[in-house]
């Protein structure tokens, strides 16, 4: 089997997939009709039925079709797919589509279904891009076209963020909107998006749903706020990175190199060559410990030292946990909270 054939066989699987997982998993606003089969979406939020921006229905056939409201023709998965994110390729948007619904593309390219003639061609590859990449058979994460800009800056900035510091995150890629929250970007050696974690910015949501890794994130691909090479701290959130880097602007020091790990108990980072070689060439490494209350503050601080400790063991290097044994000033318990009240004391 060539993999033309293989290819075919992915893109015709997808265009008999339901598409609606892979576009509620990317953050569009989808709603189901009479029954599964037939859904509207709304590209900027809900308004009201009738003012949908696209209608999806399962044909006879068994494939998905799309049109716009005004009954405008899109066609199959793959195009309504092509159609929202004109950056992709056919085949890209076929894997998509097949992951978010749980389907195995990586079968198709099961030795026993391989031509030998593909892999005799695979001397032909571009070696210098096949680096380390755990899960690399899932694909790479495609964000919606951004939505709720206003609403994330008004956020941030409500929690002390400022709009320079905002304005740089967007522009290294770090910071993205959609309509209910923020999103913090982690990448692999090629550039490609591999870690989408969401900090929700709207009231009244399920504490799982505030802060969480959007669908086939892989967490050794921590977002990093790029800054000086001498100096790199290792936080937990992404609101703390922006505000590590206006603490340290309002001091007239250069920002450092901010690795964003999304959780105290998150170790596949540190397996990282790129993020290694960060921390083993910088001057200074510091490891926020955030000052959580009562018992919680023990299992937190265990967490660090084992992070602390794994990074000495993989990459032999000492890093300082920050503040010294989590003494944090009273009223805050993050960097977040530290920056928020410097500027309510008017102290850099």
């Amino acid at each position: 089997m060539t993999l033309y054939t293989i290819y075919n066989s992915i893109i015709e699987r997808a265009k008999v997939t339901n598409p609606i997982p892979f576009l509620e998993q990317n953050g569009f606003y989808v709603f189901k009709r009479s029954s599964e089969n037939n859904a509207y979406i709304y590209l900027h939020g809900f308004t009201k039925i009738g003012d949908e921006d696209i209608r999806t229905s399962l044909k006879t056939d068994g494939h998905w079709i799309s049109c716009y409201h005004d009954n405008t023709p899109i066609g199959s998965n793959i195009n309504l797919v092509l159609e929202l994110y004109p950056q992709m390729n056919c085949i890209e948007a076929a894997k998509q589509l097949c992951y978010a619904a749980g389907i195995d593309t990586a079968a198709y390219f099961s030795k026993k279904r391989l031509d030998i003639n593909c892999v005799n061609n695979a001397s032909s590859l571009d070696k210098s891009k096949m680096e380390w990449c755990p899960q690399s058979d899932k694909p790479s994460l495609v964000l919606p076209i951004e939505t709720g800009i206003n609403e994330g800056i008004a956020y941030l900035k409500g929690r002390g963020i400022s709009e320079s510091t905002i304005k740089y995150a967007r522009n290294v890629n770090f910071l993205k909107f959609l309509i209910d929250g923020i999103i913090f970007c982690g990448y692999d050696h090629n550039n490609e998006l591999r870690c989408a974690t969401k900090r929700s910015t709207v009231d009244n949501v399920e504490p799982t749903e505030n802060k969480r890794d959007l669908r086939g994130s892989i967490k050794a691909f921590a977002p990093v706020l790029p800054g000086s090479n001498e100096v790199v701290w290792i936080v937990e959130g992404g609101v703390d990175a922006l505000a590590l880097r206006d603490i340290a602007l309002r001091q007239n020091n250069e920002p450092p190199t901010i690795i964003v790990t999304g959780g105290r108990n998150t170790k596949t980072w540190i397996d990282n060559p790129r993020l290694q070689k960060m921390i083993k060439t910088a001057d200074r490494c510091y490891i926020c410990l955030e000052g959580d209350p009562g018992e919680k503050f023990v299992k937190t601080y265990n967490a660090i030292i084992a992070q602390r400790a794994l990074v000495l063991e993989k990459i032999g290097k000492k890093i300082t946990i920050w503040p010294e044994n989590g003494k944090w000033q009273k009223g805050c318990k993050d960097m977040a909270d530290l920056n928020l009240m410097k500027l309510n004391n008017g102290r850099k």
